[in-house]
């Protein structure tokens, strides 16, 4: 079940205020049951039955430009889009290149941004010219191919945006210099850690410890040391502690202590 948005202080919002209760009633369930575009198809017989709101045409004229039909029974909820994608469309919601190719398909993304309705609203008759700009889906069907690629980015079938995809961070699992600087991090606060290398000591009582250490560093500091870990795919995250212990148990690095 998709997750979304919504604002707690809706209900002190002056415009929402002053809507009747069918209306509110319904602008919920319009934010709540629109596709991640913001667009939705009203069915008004299943709506009305989901809702308990009693007019579907009375509450469509409340709403007003806040809703916007495109055509048939389509319609479009301009402000979804910046409330659900904060700094669209270079925002870090992965569910920003799915809207943007559904906002492309009913003409609302040109020239790298959704269509400003708030020129529009100061038309009376907004939803007339909308269904000039876009139809009534009709024409789709008598545009072929080739027209299609032919008509400009502020047609009904704008070139689809070039969405920069989103900048990995490398990992210890890419980078060597990142791997090596969190494996000599890690050497040095065993080192330093006086509780640590009492407890080894007490287990191997004939072993210089430290010096053990430095053995086993001079290994994992190596590309050779880094390629063995970075090839098994099991391990997300260096358990750097354990593998200093599973080193000082390791016969090749021992150093003993001077008699």
């Amino acid at each position: 079940m998709a997750k979304r948005f919504i604002d707690t202080g809706i209900f002190d919002d002056t415009w929402f205020m002053d809507l009747s209760k069918d209306a509110k009633i319904a602008w919920l369930y319009l934010i709540t049951k629109c596709d991640h575009a913001g667009i939705i198809e009203i069915n008004e017989k299943l709506m009305i039955l989901q809702t308990g709101i009693k007019s579907w045409g009375t509450v469509r004229q409340e709403l007003n430009s806040r809703l916007i039909n495109l055509r048939d029974n389509y319609f479009f909820i301009p402000k979804f889009i910046q409330f659900q994608y904060p700094n669209f469309p270079k925002s870090n919601v992965n569910q920003q290149t799915g809207a943007i190719k559904r906002l492309c398909e009913f003409g609302l993304f040109c020239d790298g941004q959704v269509i400003d309705f708030q020129a529009l609203n100061s038309s009376p008759t907004l939803d007339q010219d909308l269904a000039k700009s876009y139809g009534n889906g009709n024409e789709y069907n008598n545009v072929s191919i080739k027209d299609k690629n032919s008509i400009g980015s502020n047609s009904l079938f704008p070139e689809e945006p070039k969405v920069e995809p989103i900048k990995k961070e490398p990992t210890w699992r890419d980078d060597f210099n990142i791997y090596l600087f969190d494996c000599k991090t890690a050497f040095a606060s065993a080192w330093d850690d006086t509780a640590f290398i009492e407890k080894q000591e007490y287990i191997h009582a004939d072993l210089d410890i430290r010096k053990t250490m430095v053995n086993a560093e001079q290994y994992w500091c190596t590309e050779e040391a880094w390629e063995k870990k970075a090839s098994d795919k099991k391990i997300k995250r260096i358990n750097w502690r354990l593998t200093i212990i599973t080193s000082i148990n390791n016969s090749m690095n021992h150093v003993r202590k001077l008699k």
